[in-house]
């Protein structure tokens, strides 16, 4: 029996490629947001790909949403809206977020790259075999 979380991955791609959507760049952008909002959530909180980095659990949902869009932009607000859109107080100021990236970047550095996009937002990309790859201090 499907779980909930397969039950509309499975939805989203079958959405995904259909001809009506995939001919739609609307319907693609409604996917994709659909997407980024629920991507935190389509992942047990340490999943298995996540554990050897020894995240959190509010790590792991923001890596694993950066992860689902590998290689493409997420927005700041994006992100934001995915990790807080139901906290009663309006949701983490921005230096939370920037703390939070902080840490993933650091525990995920020798396989993943976050480059930011001033003004837009991030991209995940993999670190290239044998690419040294620096953090910030």
């Amino acid at each position: 029996m499907q779980n909930a979380h397969d039950l509309l991955r499975g939805k989203l791609y079958t959405l995904r490629m259909s001809p009506a959507v995939a001919s739609n760049p609307s319907l693609q952008t409604i996917l994709d947001q659909i997407e980024t909002l629920t991507a935190p959530y389509m992942v047990p909180v340490q999943g298995e790909e996540w554990i050897k980095y020894h995240l959190t659990p509010q790590e792991t949902r923001i890596a694993y949403l950066l992860h689902t869009r590998l290689g493409k932009l997420v927005t700041r607000d994006g992100i934001m809206d995915a990790m807080w859109f139901d906290d009663p107080d309006g949701g983490a100021q921005p230096k939370t977020l920037d703390v939070v990236l902080y840490r993933v970047r650091q525990k995920i550095a020798a396989d993943y790259k976050i480059q930011t996009v001033h003004g837009r937002g991030f991209i995940m990309h993999r670190v290239a075999e044998g690419e040294v790859q620096a953090v910030a201090a």
